[in-house]
Formats: C-alpha cells, structure tokens, sequence
C-alpha cells in the first residue's frame, strides 16, 4: 500500500501457510472492485489459480469515510469520503484503472473504459511501485495456454455462445446509436 504521504507499507501474511493447495479458479466482472481484484490479483501474481470473466472495475485506492453529522452539531450534512492510501500488486502495478485483466476474457456487455474506474474524471491514474520478492506456484502456470485453447475451441462451435456474442454486438451498437442521438 502507498499511504496518503507517499510511504510504502508492506502487508506480509502472518501465517504464510497453504490452507488449500488445489486447482482455484476466480470469476470476475465489470462489477468486482477493491477486496475482489486485491484477492484476484494475488491468485493470479502466485500462480494459484486462473482468473476468468471479464476486466475487473478498476478500484485500487483505501478510503475513510467521515460521518459530517458528529461534527455538525446536529445539523444533517452526510458523509465525506477520503482516499487515503492506493493497494498495490506483487509485481507493483496498481488495480488502480486497469483492474484485473482475466486470464481467460468472457465477453462483456460494456467497455470496461466506460464503466470502471477509468470512466470517472476524478479517479486516480494508474501507477507503479517497486515489486516485492514472491515465490509463485509453478502448477497452474504450465496449464493456463492449455486451458485457453480448449475455451476458444469450445465456445468457438457452441452456436448458443456464437448468438449471446452476436446479441452483445448488436447491443453495443444499439447503445452506441443511443448514446449519439442524446448527444
């Protein structure tokens, strides 16, 4: 994590112990943000397991929400929500923006540039930290390209999959023409 004063804290796992050592895999979406694309990009930086879906939201920041209401003497004025540190993965890139990119993509409904993180004027960019030494798990590495392969094979022949990917397309079109015609 990199504090609001620009520090580097490291969190180390107090119990480095693998409490399961079989085949993991993770789905995410547009949707999954902060504690999701931290425990995601962890798998995916060890090696443990294979991340599937779509592009994660792009959330990497900490943030502390301020209660205005204790310290406006009773008068109602909400809450204050304050970044204060960024997270960062093991290779020292952010999810900050970028999100998680999966290891085997589903298709998406929406551009992740339009609805994530990046889509807000306010976010904060995506940014690099030094990498931190790690030892990642050599077994699922070795299969992922296999794994791949046999997705794109698989959903290259299933007409239902080929109609949902047309049906997507025609979508984004239509929203598109939507979008333009508001504009």
């Amino acid at each position: 994590m990199r504090e609001s004063d620009g520090s580097v804290k490291l969190i180390v796992t107090p119990t480095p112990l693998v409490a399961w050592d079989g085949p993991v895999a993770v789905l995410i979406n547009s949707g999954s943000a902060s504690a999701s694309e931290i425990f995601a990009a962890a798998i995916q930086d060890y090696g443990r397991g294979v991340i599937m879906g779509e592009q994660s939201f792009g959330k990497g920041t900490v943030q502390n929400l301020v209660d205005l209401d204790k310290v406006s003497g009773g008068e109602k004025m909400g809450q204050l929500t304050l970044t204060i540190a960024k997270f960062y993965r093991i290779s020292g890139g952010s999810t900050q923006h970028k999100g998680v990119v999966p290891d085997i993509m589903f298709p998406s409904a929406f551009d992740p540039n339009e609805t994530g993180e990046s889509s807000y004027p306010t976010a904060l960019p995506w940014d690099k930290i030094a990498s931190t030494a790690h030892q990642a798990s050599t077994g699922i590495g070795s299969i992922i390209t296999n794994l791949i392969e046999k997705h794109e094979a698989r959903t290259g022949k299933n007409t239902e999959y080929q109609y949902f990917i047309k049906d997507l397309e025609k979508s984004k079109v239509h929203r598109n023409k939507s979008i333009l015609s508001k504009s």
